[in-house]
């Protein structure tokens, strides 16, 4: 059994690869990423937490997976951010590149003006610095999943247990107008805007190959 890359929008999936990279660059400052396990149960708790403060910025859908939580597109993500150097996957995990430094400086102002998204991020690299994936799969298997209060151990392997915060629902949202947009797509480079296209293509007319997740 295999899941598809589901991605809403282009702006959506920019928007969460602009995020995964400050995840990951957050997480470098505090301790170390050990690999995609501890990227996916990082960025569910995230993204669980935006979701109780209804709060629409990250927009993955996470299922319960051999390993917990995982999300087929920010698995995608996080490959092709390895594929374009802006982060580095090393003995000890995945690490940010100096690259990947300089586009988040170039978008500086961006982070300033989404100060409770970019607190929950590294709220999360703060109480996790040093927890591999495997423990973190351990807690999360213990806690409810926001829609439902479920417990995530009692999900069945395939089911949903975070979709993306729905725009009724919301209160707040990661500010960020069309010039931005084109901003990150300019940093992110042309590959980027492709590739995400290409997914989205092929996402709709039933191309994209099942995975063998690691989450």
């Amino acid at each position: 059994m295999g899941l598809g890359v589901t991605i809403s929008s282009l702006d959506d999936a920019l928007l969460n690869l602009f995020l995964v990279l400050y995840a990951v660059e957050s997480s470098s400052r505090r301790g170390y990423l050990f690999g995609r396990v501890k990227l996916q149960k990082l960025l569910f708790e995230a993204q669980k937490r935006m979701t109780e403060r209804r709060l629409r910025a990250l927009t993955y859908v996470f299922y319960r997976w051999k390993h917990g939580a995982y999300s087929p597109e920010l698995d995608w993500g996080a490959k092709w951010l390895s594929k374009n150097g802006l982060v580095n996957v090393t003995e000890k995990g995945i690490e940010i590149t100096e690259t990947g430094r300089s586009l988040l400086r170039e978008a500086r102002e961006l982070l300033e003006l989404n100060k409770e998204t970019v607190e929950i991020i590294d709220r999360m690299s703060e109480i996790y610095p040093f927890e591999t994936g495997k423990i973190m799969k351990a807690k999360a298997y213990g806690t409810p999943a926001p829609a439902t209060r479920a417990l995530i151990k009692d999900f069945k392997k395939g089911e949903i247990i975070l979709n993306p915060l729905e725009d009724s629902k919301a209160s707040k949202h990661f500010l960020i107008d069309h010039s931005w947009i084109r901003t990150l797509e300019i940093l992110l480079e042309k590959e980027s805007r492709e590739s995400i296209e290409k997914a989205m293509s092929d996402a709709r007319q039933g191309r994209i190959k099942p995975y063998r997740p690691v989450g």
